[in-house]
């Protein structure tokens, strides 16, 4: 009985001294359980973070190809490396200028547009070697990428477009390009940068399109008149619409130059003061009413190319002058030189041999005679008062 005692008593001294420690390796044990479960989660999100990494380091890898292409685009197009370039800044592009960060609120239409140009490009040929990225099949679209820039700015960004679109079409012969505009230097311009990199109409490579009441019409580039053009854009402005009011004023004064240069070989200013001229209209009275209604085409005594290069035409008349303004001074453009010479007049208006235009001069005939007899009638209500 004594041994069977002990024995009892030796367990409960064991229990008593090893009770402890069995309660810290139960504890113990339960934290390797929760520890082996939270490492498994662990080596799980391991494994995502590194295909994170992986994706970072490659899109790091393909930021650094944009910003060189970008960078690259930029100085090709302001022929000056530090004007304007970007740096990597975190998630975002910082623009640079002369080596000061700037913000795009301080930056003119024009850069901010040619800063998109380029960005655009860059990501045609996202996750591309640079040595590859002409070789692939694309189909190129622009829509008028020359409306917003002055004249400095258009002659470098006609020199980038040239340069792409000459690796665009060598670099895979199935390539093609799609331009829209509204403007009709763009048109002329564009047609000679393709003859420029051998893609022409006579090959059939080129064709050039004129939307008109929503149906395209093939332009003849060997009849293409863009005098005519101009006239019969002038004319649509009036009767259809604002849609070329962006370039209207320009449109205008260039109409007037090539009248006055090829029919009385004189400038602008000498066709509207010059009397050997002025006596072949109807009178006195519309002598005076054009002399002083196209002033304001006539802001100084430059030459066209000149002045669009220092913005002294398209930019006041742009944002001067009303639509109705344009309009007028457009009506007033068209009914002058219907005035000098209506034949001149009429076959510039027709856009094909069997158009009937007498709908358009009736058109100018009722805006003369609307004209000028409300100014009579102002005449005789002033007189009689």
């Amino acid at each position: 009985e004594i041994a069977n005692e002990l024995r009892i008593t030796n367990k409960k001294l064991a229990f008593l001294e090893t009770s402890d420690l069995i309660k810290l390796y139960k504890e113990k044990f339960n934290l390797y359980v929760e520890t082996e479960k939270e490492k498994e989660v662990n080596l799980k999100k391991v494994e995502k973070l590194k295909e994170e990494i992986s994706l970072k380091q490659a899109s790091l890898a393909n930021v650094e190809i944009a910003l060189d292409l970008i960078n690259s685009y930029l100085q090709y197009i302001f022929y000056d490396k530090s004007r304007i370039y970007l740096v990597a800044s975190e998630n975002t592009y910082k623009i640079m200028s002369r080596g000061q960060p700037v913000k795009p609120s301080s930056l003119s239409v024009g850069e901010k547009n040619i800063i998109s140009l380029c960005y655009f490009f860059s990501t045609l040929f996202k996750n591309q070697n640079i040595e590859n990225l002409f070789k692939n099949e694309s189909l190129l679209v622009l829509d008028d990428p020359l409306s917003s820039f002055d004249f400095e700015n258009k002659v470098g960004v006609y020199s980038f477009l040239r340069y792409i679109l000459n690796e665009l079409h060598t670099g895979n012969p199935k390539s093609k390009s799609i331009i829209f505009t509204h403007d009709l230097d763009v048109l002329y311009n564009m047609s000679k940068l393709y003859s420029d990199i051998k893609i022409t109409a006579r090959d059939n490579k080129l064709k050039l399109f004129h939307l008109d009441k929503k149906e395209l019409h093939i332009i003849n580039q060997e009849n293409y008149d863009e005098y005519s053009m101009l006239i019969q854009n002038a004319y649509d402005f009036i009767v259809g619409g604002s849609d070329r009011d962006l370039n209207i004023g320009n449109d205008l004064r260039r109409i007037l130059e090539a009248f006055s240069t090829f029919n009385y070989k004189c400038s602008i200013e000498e066709l509207t003061l010059n009397p050997d001229i002025l006596s072949k209209l109807p009178s006195n009275e519309y002598a005076e009413y054009f002399k002083n209604s196209m002033y304001r085409l006539i802001l100084n005594t430059e030459s066209h190319l000149k002045e669009r290069s220092k913005l002294l035409l398209s930019g006041s008349f742009k944002e001067h002058f009303s639509t109705q303004e344009k309009k007028r001074t457009a009506k007033d453009i068209l009914m002058f030189i219907y005035l000098l010479d209506d034949l001149h007049l009429k076959f510039h208006l027709k856009e094909n041999k069997h158009d009937d235009v007498s709908l358009k001069t009736g058109h100018i005939e009722s805006w003369i005679e609307q004209v000028f007899n409300t100014k009579t009638n102002e005449s005789q209500i002033a007189y009689s008062k």
